[in-house]
């Protein structure tokens, strides 16, 4: 009888020890797959255009000659990139905690950068004149006629296509190295003065493109294409030489836009 007890009591002992030991947790290839963040792809093409013009007049002495410059040069520019750039847009996340990320198709890491082939068209027009008694050397230079002049030159850049927040941006990724004063290869350049050159709000500075609205709900959404316009408005700016024997100022005025067009590709496509 009492082997009998003993043994009913171990028994119980020993139910009770299995019920508290926990469960054994799900392996990896049991649990349900994770839910795929939503992408949408689109093709992407790029186009902008943008002016600047620059005038400088001032007058000055040297202590041996003296300068008047009146120049005006002018530059007007197209850009674009129509083939082989294509977009990732990935969702990350629910509700307002939510977030959107852009990068290049086939690409890891985020963001777009693309060259892009703009078609430049400069001009200038007015001389610079240095003049005075011996020992001066007096010269007139009429601008316009210097090796960065004339219209259809072709250049090239790297841009970047960026999304925060809501909003697409349009940036130069690599600014473009404008030919240095004094060079001569600059359109509006002279010799007289470095002041005159090619607008600085041109081709190799352009304005800033504002960034714009780009919501969720086109990204997302089922229309097949829709376009993004962005523009830096008018810009106007005043620069005063860095010379002080030579007073003068340079008014530029400048305008830059840009049409980013996003064309959906469906899936198989």
């Amino acid at each position: 009888m009492r082997a009998l007890i003993a043994m009913t009591i171990l028994l119980t002992a020993a139910g009770a020890a299995a019920a508290q030991v926990p469960p054994r947790p799900p392996q990896i290839d049991e649990l349900p797959p994770l839910p795929k963040a939503p992408t949408e792809t689109f093709d992407v093409i790029v186009e902008g255009e943008g002016s600047a013009s620059r005038r400088v007049d001032g007058d000055g002495n040297s202590g041996i000659c003296s300068i008047t410059s009146h120049t005006v040069s002018v530059e007007r520019y197209e850009y674009g990139r129509g083939r082989g750039l294509r977009v990732v847009f990935t969702k990350l996340g629910a509700g307002r905690q939510s977030a959107v990320l852009m990068k290049r198709a086939g690409r890891r890491l985020p963001g777009v950068t693309f060259n892009v082939r703009a078609k430049l068209d400069a001009s200038a027009q007015g001389e610079a004149k240095r003049f005075g008694p011996a020992p001066c050397q007096p010269t007139t230079e009429q601008v316009g006629d210097e090796r960065g002049c004339g219209r259809g030159l072709r250049r090239a850049a790297n841009w970047a296509l960026g999304y925060a927040q809501g909003k697409l941006s349009l940036d130069v990724k690599d600014d473009p190295i404008p030919p240095l004063p004094g060079s001569g290869a600059g359109c509006g350049m002279n010799g007289v003065e470095t002041f005159s050159q090619q607008p600085v709000f041109g081709w190799f500075g352009p304005p800033q493109l504002k960034r714009t609205p780009l919501p969720r709900r086109l990204i997302f959404g089922s229309r097949r294409a829709f376009v993004v316009r962005l523009s830096s408005g008018d810009i106007e700016k005043q620069f005063d030489s860095p010379n002080p024997a030579f007073a003068a100022r340079a008014l530029e005025n400048a305008e830059h836009r840009a049409v980013v067009r996003f064309i959906r590709v469906r899936q198989g496509s």
